[in-house]
């Protein structure tokens, strides 16, 4: 690491805006173009158990509520890191929503760590700690086709419930909190299909801000 402290950047944005690919891509470009060391910290592993709940129960929780998620660790793990110490990063089991009670993740030091959630802008105890904030700005409509497609697929979940959700909770969380992250990003990224001009951009500028 050339750094003494890591650099954070914390990548925000609605449930299928495209946090998670963009995330990758700014890993690429890193990996590809300097000798920078990446690691990524993703804020869905840090939903709270529940695992005092039944499955039934744990169901039925407004996951993008940040009541849901325990900030409290999200701090500190990103503290730690940023102090150059490793972490035990949780896993979260979407199928049985709650924490992998005997996993981990080890997450080492690296000069840039990426913090990406659809609220990974909300705390401000963790902003302090945040070199850069990025906010992925994408319309609803697609948003909803994405999660469709990637909850059916990759997280067990038929589509009634998938609608259930967005219509009575993934909607209004958006409305009350995930927009108004907007007010503390330094750049909005518009992403509706490839935005290769503004990836450049904020690829290029990272880069730059880890070597300085």
């Amino acid at each position: 690491m050339k750094n003494t402290h890591s650099m954070i950047i914390a990548i925000a944005g609605g449930s299928g805006s495209g946090k998670t690919t963009i995330t990758q891509s700014i890993i690429d470009v890193i990996k590809k173009d300097s000798k920078l060391k990446v690691a990524t910290v993703c804020l869905d592993n840090y939903y709270k158990p529940f695992s005092d709940l039944s499955l039934e129960e744990r169901k039925k929780i407004n996951y993008d509520d940040p009541n849901s998620f325990d900030f409290n660790k999200v701090y500190n793990d990103l503290l730690d890191l940023k102090n150059n110490k490793s972490i035990k990063m949780p896993i979260y089991d979407y199928k049985n929503y709650t924490r992998k009670s005997d996993e981990y993740m080890i997450i080492n030091p690296a000069d840039i760590i990426l913090y990406e959630g659809i609220l990974s802008l909300y705390d401000d105890k963790i902003l302090e700690l945040v070199t850069f904030k990025l906010f992925i700005d994408t319309p609803s409509d697609e948003r909803l086709a994405r999660r469709i497609e990637r909850d059916c697929l990759e997280r067990s979940r038929d589509i009634k419930q998938v609608l259930y959700q967005w219509r009575n909770q993934v909607r209004i969380m958006h409305r009350k909190y995930v927009q108004k992250q907007k007010e503390d990003a330094n750049l909005i990224l518009p992403w509706y299909t490839l935005n290769n001009e503004g990836m450049n951009i904020i690829e290029n500028a990272i880069i730059q801000m880890a070597k300085n």
